[in-house]
């Protein structure tokens, strides 16, 4: 399962940098190819599974 959540993290990771590159980094970045979600979408996705990973570390 951490393997599982740090590939997702990764993934996530660089779908946040890959956005910020092509529109910049502002926060109210709406990403309209999915849709119409917002880049805190995916930074809140990144957290949550941060969350999970040092939860499993700690067991």
């Amino acid at each position: 399962m951490q393997k599982t959540i740090e590939r997702r993290m990764k993934r996530i990771a660089d779908k946040i940098k890959e956005l910020k590159e092509r529109h910049g980094d502002n926060p109210g970045l709406t990403h309209t190819y999915h849709g119409g979600w917002r880049l805190g979408y995916w930074e809140g996705k990144l957290s949550v599974l941060e969350e999970l990973l040092d939860e499993k570390e700690d067991e």
